[in-house]
This record gives structure tokens, sequence and C-alpha cells, in this order.
């Protein structure tokens, strides 16, 4: 993600992304790099994994969507809930049968009163949560409701943001920091706190910026190229995930 922003931002320096398997010995990368330097190939997107080369193509995929209820007594939490994703994302759940409904956000205020309320009404109940879904202690407290004062838990959505945009010359590691909080770091903490739990869903917001880049955006289209990654890691290991692109 980081490396298609900077083709945007700085065509003048573009080469290509070369992507190599970490045990690959170093003259045996340098080798591979002299062989895409001078291979004419155009690809500007390769990957090796345990020697064979790969390269980047988009393809249409048709995908029937199966019909999704939710267990209505189970708990459905919802990362960034007071984002631009949020609240929709909440409504989305509650239209397919979630009965409770757990909204993190660092600072939720007062922004989900109304739709708490549109949703009792309907008999559903929205529990807002103060927390920073990258602080261990304050997501495990949280995780530690569930079967308690919580029903059990049943769906993670992580829809977070942080950060804003600046081009990857101005960029700081504050910046950088700012961004991966609330996706990496909270992504792994989820990923782990949810291991003891029978989750039937776990899914990640991410961009088409992973896959295209975005000028001013270079830390937003890394971290939405891991979390796609990510998933891709949690379903070989055959644990539910699901990786919802954004346009």
């Amino acid at each position: 993600g980081l490396g298609r922003t900077l083709a945007l931002e700085h065509p003048e320096i573009w080469g290509r992304v070369i992507d190599i398997d970490e045990s690959v010995p170093a003259d045996v990368a340098a080798g591979r790099v002299l062989t895409e330097a001078h291979c004419g190939s155009g690809d500007d997107q390769i990957v090796y994994r345990a020697g064979v080369r790969r390269v980047a193509r988009l393809r249409a995929a048709s995908v029937p969507a199966a019909p999704v209820r939710l267990d209505p007594d189970a708990s459905h939490l919802v990362v960034g809930a007071t984002g631009n994703i949020g609240p929709h994302l909440i409504s989305f759940l509650a239209a397919q049968g979630a009965g409770t409904i757990v909204a993190v956000s660092r600072n939720p205020g007062s922004r989900l009163d109304d739709l708490t309320e549109s949703l009792s009404q309907r008999g559903i109940r929205l529990v807002t949560v103060a927390a920073d879904a990258s602080d261990e202690t304050a997501l495990g407290a949280l995780f530690d409701r569930f079967g308690a004062d919580l029903p059990p838990l049943a769906g993670v959505y992580l829809a977070a943001f942080g950060g804003g945009p600046i081009t990857l010359r101005d960029m700081t590691e504050a910046d950088v920091a700012a961004m991966f909080g609330p996706k990496l770091d909270a992504v792994w903490l989820l990923h782990n706190l949810s291991r003891r739990h029978a989750v039937q869903q776990f899914v990640l917001f991410t961009s088409i910026s992973g896959l295209l880049g975005s000028r001013w955006l270079g830390h937003y289209a890394a971290t939405t190229t891991y979390l796609d990654a990510f998933a891709y890691a949690r379903r070989a290991a055959g644990l539910p995930a699901t990786a919802c692109l954004l346009y």
C-alpha cells in the first residue's frame, strides 16, 4: 500500500515493488532484484514466494451473497462506532437481527444517544463503551464482560480510523502511529482476545486504496493492505474473517 502511494506521489523515482520471503539470503534477494530490473516485463508489483514469481492482476469474481441473520441472543462488537461507517454499520446489524450491539469509541460523548433510543424502541440494546481499541487493558476489560453482564460475543467489526492526510515526504512517525494504532494494533488485540469466544463474524473494513494507492494517504493505504492480508491469514487458519472493501 505504501509503495503504491509512492508511485502516485513520486513517479519520477518510481521503479517497482518487489516482495521477497524474509528467509531468503541477501545474495538471492539481490539477484531477484537485478532480474526484475532488467526483465522488461512492465510489471511493477512482484511477489516471490518459495521461489515462485507472482504478479498482481485484477479479475472479476462472482460470489453469491448468502442471506445473513445474526444471533439475536449474542453480542456484536463494533469498533470505531462513531466514525463515518460506525452508525450505518450499527443500523445494518440491527436490521440483520442483532439483539445486542456493543459500540466502542475513544470519545463517544452523546453521538449515539439518538440511535440508542431509536433501537431501544425496537427491542435492540445498544451499549456504548468509551475505550481505545489499541489499549490492551481497556479492550481486555470489555471482553471480560462478554458472557457476564453482556451476552456471549458472536461478531467483531473493525471500522476504526485515526490520523489524517499527509504526503509521504512530510509524514512523521507520529502520523504513522496515529493511523496504525486504531487499525493494526486494534486488529491484533481483537484477534487475540476473541479467540476464546465463539465468534462467527470477524469483519474488517478496508479500502481500494490498498490496491491502487492514494495520494496523501500512504499510511492509510498501508493499513488497508495489511488488513486484507490479515483477513486472508485468519481464513487460512480456519477462523472466520471478511474484508469489506470500500471505494
